[in-house]
């Protein structure tokens, strides 16, 4: 027996790891801890009228928010650990494929910002809609973007003779009060020694007429409030860390002009903690009919455990408001919903989003819900759907989705999801469902290479899996610059659902364009659902086959037509999609793409087709899809079956086994001779690619079927490409081709020696060369599944009297890793195999620098099996 020996080196590197704060919340009540009604009420002129205006740049705001909010930077709060983040069972990394219907049916321009963040949103009506940004408004006809009101100020639509309203501060939210048919705005007042909150109801469902107004003093900096729509009050939240974050105004008595409305305010103490002290609550807003009677005004927000918080998860808050006794008020958390795991934190600060041309980042805003959390009930069926940004690293963001359910009881969580299709970061998202369950979502995008920040959206039809966007993403505008001087983006934007049909989607949000941002107003609807056929068609046959052409039959299901698609060399691979019509030809290549290669051959009421454009000898894949006239709806899955033109034999490749350092089995299966019978087969190899019959073949036999081969005369640690081929009258045809590399053969004569001086210098210097990046030569072999690699290095490292200076003999290569950065890290480094029954005392001597101050290892183990 020969007595085989490997070493192993290892070194591992190690830090002090450093614990996190958890928070304990409870469910405590608490009462009211403030009750007051306006400190001023107005009428306004009216907004048609008012003065027009250029954009309204409040700098001073901007800047004192982003003082405010970095004062509060947790530094006891890290960003997680991506590498060992949990599997995310939800997350799509698909896009939809459902066509999105219509398509865009308004893109109109918005307004333009030069705030930091502008802090678009807008909402629609029965005939107008209504959009503010920092710091000011313009009310559209809805028909055809025109210009109805402004754009003007926000603070205009506030009497200058109310408390605050001379300020133009911003952070403004609009909403249709459906139920009332009224728009509610806001907007805070910051700039005098006071801080307020103004409100405004219009008096009329004519945006730009009249409005009732009033100042309300609130804690200091309501930053970032959002408002909710309720039956019995107007529920707003804020960024007031302090406390005093919750409250709700007495909508009846707003809508009814009253001078003196009731506002009670709480200080929630179940507030998530985040790392940098920003959050707020989602009122629920309420579209459609209202909650069952007598249900609380609620609120939703996430936590996330990376940020001191117990566990991943929704916190549901109840806000009981008594407008006879506003003393005997409560709020207080109802529930904690365990969600999939996720991050929360990029880098502990703001710069985040990767665009190109710049290392400008952009805030991920990921510490909250985004804006809006909707309610719906669905004839005592409550839904609330609501999103957010989760980092998939620190420079990648993609949207967690949730949509909960109540019927009676508590809430459940009936689908989350988190949209990551490709490499492009999403994030500044808001969420709506439409009166028959359709579901869009709305964002901003930007990667690190081609794509500017811009505006997309995608959805959910009635009938998709759980969890799963499948409706196609579209872009309503794609940015054309990057962001620079600035990291604030959003804030927030919002999706409103079109009260004149119930299922049409209004969007806007901003994108950048040459020299700053603007922003779009953009309108869509989804294809209803559809019911298919029950019956497929099914019994393919081939009835003749030529080289280019071949005629098909087929038995018809029980639909109105059949569209049959088809695609060479290998399966359809994309679905036909309901609602969309498609244009036949017989003529392969010709019809409606479906997808990528798949085309459409034949769309009719027929059992029987003549396919011509085909190549000679390929097997070509047909799926078959009954359908209904009324609305394109298709059955799937598919009915799907092959067949071949007559040509040389269609056949695949067997994966390499066996493999030695001068030996390995392949092989090969004939799926079709292709009409002429297979005189000679077998494999083919050589060390470049594509090989053929002119290089190292072998000959096992002949017909079709399934065959192996053997490879020998191999020489040691060399990479090989295999082929199956196949012969038959009209020509050789190969298969796939494999690759493999052959083993490292055994060092048996001695002494041997390894100084590395003809290998390839790979010379990261200091930096951490990830794993699987470095390929070693002679036998000797970076292994996988660790941390990170060893370098070739030559000469002198950039670690000045702590790395080496040079290889042991003064000159020549060495293998090097460095552990300055390379923190909790470990790498194997391999050497080949080794015989030594030739030895009676075999002895290993290798030379070494290792420079370190106890935060390290060096190992070497041996191996006999």
């Amino acid at each position: 027996m020969k007595n085989i020996t490997t070493f192993l080196l290892i070194i591992i590197i190690s830090t002090p790891i450093f614990s996190q704060k958890t928070s304990n919340t409870g469910l405590s009540t608490v009462y009211p801890n403030i009750i007051k009604t306006p400190i001023g009420f107005s009428i306004s002129a009216p907004l048609r009228d008012a003065p027009l205006d250029t954009i309204d740049i409040n700098t001073g705001k901007e800047f004192y928010l982003n003082k405010h909010r970095d004062r509060e930077l947790n530094p006891n709060i890290f960003p997680p650990d991506f590498k060992n983040m949990p599997f995310d069972p939800g997350e799509q990394i698909t896009m939809g494929n459902i066509n999105s219907g219509k398509g865009l049916e308004n893109n109109y321009p918005g307004q333009n910002s030069g705030s930091y963040p502008p802090d678009c949103n807008g909402t629609v009506g029965q005939d107008y809609y209504f959009q503010v940004v920092n710091t000011t408004y313009q009310i559209f006809n809805k028909s055809d973007g025109s210009s109805a009101a402004g754009p003007s100020n926000l603070n205009t639509i506030f009497n200058s003779s109310l408390p605050g309203a001379s300020c133009n501060s911003g952070d403004p939210i609009v909403l249709w009060d459906e139920q009332a048919d009224r728009w509610l705005f806001s907007e805070f007042s910051l700039c005098g020694s006071n801080h307020y909150m103004l409100i405004a109801v219009s008096t009329t469902n004519d945006p730009t007429g009249t409005w009732y107004s009033w100042s309300f003093d609130v804690d200091d900096t309501p930053d970032y409030m959002k408002f909710g729509i309720w039956e019995d009050g107007y529920y707003m939240a804020t960024n007031t860390s302090p406390g005093n974050d919750v409250y709700v105004f007495e909508r009846s008595e707003m809508i009814a002009g009253g001078s003196n409305p009731t506002m009670i305010g709480f200080d929630n103490p179940n507030r998530p903690a985040t790392f940098d002290g920003f959050h707020c609550l989602l009122p629920l807003d309420n579209d459609g009919p209202w909650a069952p009677t007598g249900t609380p005004g609620q609120f939703i927000t996430i936590a996330d455990n990376d940020q001191s918080n117990a566990a991943d998860e929704l916190r549901i808050y109840e806000l009981d408001a008594d407008w006879t006794t506003p003393s005997n008020s409560t709020f207080s958390m109802v529930q904690q919903l365990p969600v999939n795991s996720f991050a929360g934190n990029f880098t502990g600060d703001w710069n985040n989003i990767q665009q190109p041309g710049t290392s400008q980042k952009l805030d991920a805003i990921s510490t909250v819900l985004m804006y809006r959390a909707q309610y719906r009930n669905f004839s005592g069926t409550q839904k609330i759907v609501c999103s957010h940004a989760i980092a998939e690293s620190s420079t990648e963001s993609a949207l967690r989705w949730y949509e909960l359910e109540k019927t009676s009881g508590n809430w459940s969580i009936t689908q989350q999801g988190t949209y990551n299709p490709d490499g492009v970061s999403r994030w500044n998202s808001t969420i709506a469902m439409n009166d028959v369950g359709q579901i869009a979502m709305g964002y901003s995008v930007s990667d690190a290479t081609s794509t500017y920040p811009g505006i997309r959206y995608c959805g959910q039809s009635t009938t998709a899996p759980t969890g799963v966007m499948d409706i196609a993403e579209v872009s309503i505008w794609n940015g054309t610059n990057s962001q620079t001087g600035a990291n604030r983006w959003g804030d927030y934007c919002n999706i409103s659902i079109d009260p004149s049909d119930g299922t049409t989607f209004w969007y806007t949000n901003e994108y950048m364009g040459s020299s700053t941002h603007g922003t779009r107003i953009a309108s869509f609807s989804f294809p209803p659902s559809c019911t298919a056929p029950a019956v497929q068609a099914s019994n393919f046959l081939q009835v003749s086959a030529t080289t280019s052409s071949m005629d098909i039959s087929w038995t018809r299901g029980n639909g109105d037509a059949v569209l049959i698609v088809a695609r060479e060399g290998s399966s359809v691979n994309s679905n036909p999609v309901s609602g969309n019509s498609y244009t036949a030809n017989s003529t392969f290549g010709t019809g409606s793409e479906i997808g990528t290669s798949n085309f459409v051959v034949y769309n009719g009421t027929g059992t029987s087709a003549s396919i011509t454009g085909l190549s000679s000898g390929i097997e070509y894949h047909f799926s078959f899809y009954e359908f209904f006239n009324i609305d394109n709806c298709y059955l799937t899955p598919a009915y799907e079956d092959y067949s071949s033109t007559i040509g040389t034999p269609t056949l695949t490749t067997t994966t390499i086994t066996s493999i030695s350092s001068q030996t390995a089995i392949s092989g090969g299966n004939i799926s079709s001779n292709n009409g002429a019978a297979i005189t000679v087969r077998g494999i083919c190899w050589n060390t470049s690619g594509t090989p053929t019959i002119t290089n190292f073949y072998t000959s096992d036999g002949t017909g079709t079927g399934t065959f192996n081969s053997s490879l020998t005369g191999l020489n040691p640690l060399t990479q090989y490409f295999v082929r199956a081929y196949a012969t038959n009258s009209y020509g050789t045809a190969y298969g796939n081709e494999e690759v493999f590399t052959t083993a490292c053969g055994t060092v048996t004569v001695f002494p041997f020696s390894q100084n590395f001086d003809t290998w390839t210098v790979s010379s990261p210097d200091y930096a951490c060369t990830a794993d699987g990046t470095v390929v070693l030569d002679d036998c000797w072999v970076n292994m996988g599944g660790d941390d990170i690699d060893w370098d070739i290095f030559t000469g002198s490292t950039g670690s000045g009297s702590t790395g080496p200076s040079s290889g042991y003999s003064g000159s020549g290569n060495y293998i090097y890793t460095e552990s300055s950065s390379c923190f909790s890290s470990t790498g194997y480094v391999k050497s080949p195999n080794f015989d030594l029954t030739s030895l009676s005392n075999a002895e290993l001597v290798f030379y070494y620098h290792m420079y370190g101050n106890s935060m390290g290892s060096l190992s070497v183990q041996i191996s006999t099996d």
